[in-house]
């Protein structure tokens, strides 16, 4: 047995690079059909039977059989033709356009990244409704306001469709990323496309507004119903804090433009929800926090708005309450912290990082101000204002010293930087179970599909409103001629009973038609 099968393995190997593909053995078959066709036809069609019949028999009806095989065999040829030569066209119409609009290659990438983990959610789910299987958010945030940490830090993720299964791609760079959670699918595109923010000297300088405007479309064509469930905006707490006034405003003014277009774009009411990073930049954090265990660690720092607070004095109102209560606690807990929790050296950046939380109220307010009503119509769904710390990274800074010495012309002080290794999710794992993630239903559906589908309700019903009341009216009518029918049948009856019977002799049956005649009319009463 070994020495058969290694004959047959020697015999395989030179044998297999001489067998052709799959598909040029197939178009061989396809195109020699045509003359094993007319080989057939004329070399053993005379004598073909057909119910007793020979059809190919005489001259004239091989012609017209032969002229008949080698028109399907045309008509085949130029359909293929055709088909290639829109796909040539199409190609060609590609590379034109990818040299005249530079910015299709990357839309186009996007779109087949996009399409691709669509596939892949399918598949991972394996359900009809997959689409709606889970809620979607999308996660929105500048450049370096840290979302990408805190939702890796926040919540369980899977990468189904990482980018480099791609195929065939070109080597452009994806300024989006999917991710599958327990709970929902989170959308996080790049603060890239946020800012909008192109350098001078780039030759694209719309591909962020295009590749902005690329992803709201994807949503709303593959997800009508309901394109999203809620929006997480991030914010830093640092930039917030240290921009100047001219910076500050083109971070609200993104962020706000930003809104508008997922207003105007799936045209469904959207909670977001204001998520501010890096609370770990501000120094004194380690001291104000170094106590806390890992459940106290995962507990929420912020404060939840109540579902009637849409206009702008029930959320200053309960904002101003909750940092009320927040700093009261700060302040009373300050002089036992002072003395036994912190060391001596840690004093000073406590005390300076409870004033700086003082300080943060006021430019969360003016935030709020310029998202919510920056020139444009009020952004509604605003849910809550939460505060985290995903990973302590950078250097901190000390923007209540640094205050304080520019008011005395004192030079800048140097902070220290947070270690590498040291490192811990602060206030963001029960913020995604409990808050983000737990209100899916709040986000109300796409209005003009609501349209749209409320349009084909009425017309569905009032076609099927048409069609039984077709229905009914035929019954009624049927209904009455057979009734009266019947009373038709019982008159003739109750006349043919009163006919007397006939007398004498009836050689030619005259006298029985008086007998005839109602049997026939009740016959008839039916039709």
């Amino acid at each position: 047995m070994n020495w058969l099968s290694l004959l047959l393995k020697n015999i395989k190997k030179p044998a297999m690079p001489r067998l052709p593909p799959l598909k040029a053995a197939a178009s061989l078959i396809l195109a020699l059909l045509p003359c094993l066709a007319l080989i057939w036809l004329w070399w053993w069609g005379p004598g073909w039977q057909f119910k007793q019949t020979r059809p190919l028999e005489t001259l004239s009806a091989r012609w017209l059989a032969t002229v008949i095989l080698l028109l399907l065999a045309l008509s085949v040829v130029g359909i293929k033709i055709w088909r290639r030569l829109r796909q040539l066209e199409k190609l060609r119409l590609e590379v034109e356009l990818k040299a005249v609009d530079p910015a299709l290659a990357d839309i186009t990438r996007q779109d087949s990244y996009l399409h691709h983990w669509k596939a892949q959610l399918q598949r991972h789910l394996g359900t009809w409704d997959y689409l709606y299987q889970r809620p979607w958010y999308l996660v929105m945030g500048n450049t370096g306001s840290g979302k990408t940490s805190l939702i890796q830090e926040g919540c369980r993720l899977t990468d189904i469709a990482a980018p480099d299964t791609l195929t065939g791609e070109e080597a452009l760079p994806l300024h989006l990323r999917c991710w599958l959670g327990e709970k929902a699918v989170i959308i996080d595109p790049d603060g890239f496309l946020i800012d909008q923010i192109s350098p001078p000297d780039t030759p694209k300088p719309q591909l962020p507004a295009r590749l902005w405007q690329a992803l709201l479309a994807w949503l709303t064509e593959n997800r009508q119903r309901q394109p999203l469930n809620g929006i997480i905006l991030t914010v830093d707490i640092h930039r917030l804090l240290t921009d100047n006034k001219a910076q500050r405003e083109r971070v609200i003014a993104a962020l706000h433009l930003r809104l508008q277009d997922l207003r105007l774009t799936l045209h469904n009411h959207l909670p977001c929800y204001l998520v501010l990073t890096k609370l770990d930049r501000l120094h004194g954090f380690s001291a104000a926090f170094q106590s806390l265990d890992r459940s106290q660690r995962a507990q929420i720092l912020g404060v939840t708005f109540s579902l009637n607070a849409q206009d702008e004095h029930s959320w200053r109102a309960e904002l101003a309450q909750f940092w009320r209560q927040w700093m009261q606690q700060l302040n009373a807990a300050m002089p036992d912290m002072m003395l036994n929790k912190v060391d001596i050296s840690q004093r000073s950046p406590l005390f300076s990082f409870t004033r700086q939380i003082q300080g943060l109220h006021s430019a969360l307010v003016q935030l709020l101000e310029g998202l919510l009503y920056n020139g444009g119509p009020a952004q509604p769904g605003l849910r809550g204002v939460y505060l985290t710390s995903s990973t302590q990274i950078g250097q901190m800074d000390d923007i209540f010293t640094q205050s304080a010495a520019v008011q005395y012309h004192l030079g800048p002080q140097a902070f220290p930087t947070w270690p590498v290794a040291d490192t811990a999710p602060y206030f963001t794992h029960a913020l995604f179970e409990e808050v983000l993630l737990a209100e899916p239903n709040l986000a109300a559906e796409n209005r003009l599909w609501l349209n749209r589908h409320r349009h084909k309700l009425l017309t569905f019903s009032t076609v099927g409103a048409g069609v039984v009341l077709a229905l009914w009216t035929g019954w009624h009518y049927y209904y009455q001629k057979n009734y009266r029918a019947g009373d038709e049948v019982l008159a003739q009856a109750k006349t043919f009973l009163s006919v007397p019977p006939p007398q004498g002799e009836d050689r030619n049956g005259n006298l029985q038609l008086p007998l005839l005649n109602p049997v026939r009319e009740a016959t008839l009463a039916y039709g």
